[in-house]
């Protein structure tokens, strides 16, 4: 038997999103993460990425030097942990170089359950092939393209 939905339901529900996890690392140290990433977290990150390529460009910064996955889970990381990342690009480039090369940074991502880091990924490539549709409009700036992309990759998730 189902019970009936309520707004408190829902509340309880999504407080998952906001609970930290303790990670133990091998070196003695810890973290804490956000094991669950809400949709809007999700595609926040996604155009922070986007808008990465964008001010490294403006820049300067060769980020294409980066290989993009290593790029793309150092930003989960990011997001949906309490390491304190500066969100300046340059800096966060900076940290990127350091954490890869630290002994248990392969513990952290993997301290990610599977599930988080799928739906991650299946609304990473919803999110393109919907940028993909809106750029198709011509006269669209990137930044019009981006919100209107959401909005659409939003709705597809909640379908889904």
């Amino acid at each position: 038997m189902s019970k009936k939905l309520t707004l408190s339901g829902i509340k309880e529900s999504n407080k998952k999103y906001s609970q930290k996890k303790r990670v133990e690392l091998s070196d003695g140290s810890h973290l804490f993460i956000y094991p669950h990433f809400s949709q809007p977290d999700q595609i926040e990150l996604i155009k922070e990425l986007i808008n990465n390529q964008t001010e490294a460009k403006n820049l300067g910064i060769k980020l294409e030097q980066i290989n993009y996955s290593d790029w793309v889970l150092y930003n989960v990381v990011y997001k949906f942990a309490d390491l304190g990342i500066p969100k300046d690009l340059k800096k966060k480039i900076q940290c990127f170089h350091e954490l890869i090369k630290y002994d248990c940074y392969g513990e952290i991502v993997k301290a990610f359950p599977l599930e988080s880091i799928q739906g991650f990924q299946e609304t990473v490539v919803n999110f393109q092939n919907n940028l993909t549709a809106v750029l198709k409009n011509e006269g669209i700036d990137l930044d019009e393209a981006l919100e209107q992309v959401a909005d659409i990759t939003k709705e597809d998730t909640i379908v889904q």
